[in-house]
């Protein structure tokens, strides 16, 4: 059984519960912040080249697919809890970074994935019109 989903929800509890406890006892920032670092864990665990930056990869599978529906939810989430926050002190500044810390790595890893994918195909494409057909 591939244990990497249940891995990366595991991570997204972990940093909601800690900034909820540490920094911001507020139930949106620390879900939002949960589900950005649940879809960032994912495809960090899921496609070893987003960590060595290996091209190769594939955004098409249906787990694939529930680690990015995470992550947009974080990213989407995040700045709710933030603007029922407006008076923001030390912890809160704190909470956001690692928030849009998470957010940007987010992206950028998905970002990875979605090239290498493209990338593959193209490669793929290549092969096939060199073959002839």
């Amino acid at each position: 059984m591939d244990r990497t989903l249940p891995l990366a929800l595991a991570v997204g509890v972990a940093v909601g519960v800690a900034t909820d406890a540490l920094l911001l006892p507020n139930w949106i920032v620390a879900y939002g912040t949960a589900a950005t670092y649940a879809g960032l864990a994912y495809f960090w665990l899921a496609h070893p080249e987003a960590r060595r930056g290996i091209r190769r990869s594939r955004l098409s599978d249906r787990v694939d697919r529930l680690g990015y529906v995470f992550g947009a939810v974080g990213v989407s989430a995040g700045p709710l809890g933030f603007l029922s926050a407006l008076h923001a002190t030390d912890a809160q500044t704190v909470a956001f970074l690692v928030w849009y810390t998470g957010t940007l790595a987010f992206v950028f890893v998905v970002w990875h994935v979605r090239g290498a994918e493209r990338q593959s195909v193209a490669a793929a494409r290549a092969v096939g019109a060199d073959l002839g057909e």
